[in-house]
């Protein structure tokens, strides 16, 4: 009689769980953060660090935790990616090999400390950090790979930003906005990109009216951005001069996340990942 209830309890808990395991194999998946390797996506899921090859399939879970990380970003050779780790409460940058393996805690400030990039050569990972405003705005500083002391940026404050391949520049929007979800938001926090001269800190804006323009990165010498000054938001180009429309989305929905990569854009559309070849100028999902 026992086995016969155990049985019969079994067999609801599968016809229970089946269906849920077919919608989460099958249906959207809410990814973020998306960054690229000469090889692979990363990116965050449920609080975790995925990554998967950028011809796609099974993804590889390259960091566990307390639900909480984000940000992952590439080193330049692809061996590394740092992330943003929060554990017992706490955001700090970590790095960990991206193939997985035990992950080593780089800064220990008791604030979010958040990654945005690598230097070209490896040697210094971009991050966002607290630690030296007065203000509750973030600045920028440049975190050795090894571990130390961050050294700031001639930039008073930012959120989003990436260097240049020849780490003269900085690519960047001066601040953050409150509610970034509010659709067709055009008030005092609408965001706009700029870019710095490191050496002297003079800005460049990238011409706009009136939009959100966020996520800068850098492929050679252009800045390619997102921004809804044309309604739905979607991905352009700033050539130093002039911005130009890449991806037509009219009819879909926002874009998200953007990420630069060697040949190649990522970004995230619905939950999706996608690529933005820069040579044929087309996207595949």
């Amino acid at each position: 009689m026992v086995h016969r209830l155990l049985g019969l309890l079994t067999t609801g808990l599968m016809l229970v769980l089946s269906p849920l395991s077919r919608a989460h194999a099958s249906g959207p998946l809410v990814l973020s953060d998306p960054a690229l390797s000469a090889t692979h996506i990363a990116f965050a899921h449920a609080g975790q660090i995925w990554s998967v090859p950028r011809e796609g399939g099974r993804a590889s879970r390259i960091v566990t935790g307390q639900s909480a990380n984000s940000h992952p970003v590439y080193s330049p050779d692809g061996k590394w990616i740092a992330y943003a780790g929060t554990y017992d409460g706490n955001t700090d940058v970590y790095l960990v090999a991206s193939d997985g393996g035990d992950p080593k805690r780089l800064t220990f400030y008791p604030g979010p400390d958040e990654p945005l990039g690598f230097t070209a050569d490896g040697r210094q990972i971009l991050i966002r950090s607290m630690r030296g405003s007065v203000r509750d705005l973030p600045s920028f500083y440049l975190l050795p790979v090894g571990g130390g002391m961050p050294e700031p940026l001639p930039i008073p404050t930012g959120e989003d930003a990436a260097l240049s391949p020849d780490g003269t520049h900085l690519a960047y929007t001066p601040f953050n906005q409150w509610q970034p979800a509010w659709k067709k938001y055009r008030g005092g926090q609408t965001t706009r990109v700029w870019v710095a001269s490191l050496a002297d800190s003079k800005i460049t804006k990238v011409p706009r009216e009136n939009s959100n323009d966020h996520h800068p990165v850098y492929a050679g010498t252009d800045v390619y951005f997102l921004s809804d000054r044309e309604g739905t938001t979607t991905l352009y180009r700033f050539d130093g001069n002039s911005v130009e429309r890449v991806v037509d989305n009219a009819k879909g929905p926002d874009l998200t996340g953007l990420a630069a990569g060697p040949g190649a854009l990522a970004y995230t559309q619905f939950g999706s990942l996608h690529l933005y070849d820069l040579a044929s100028r087309k996207s595949r999902t």
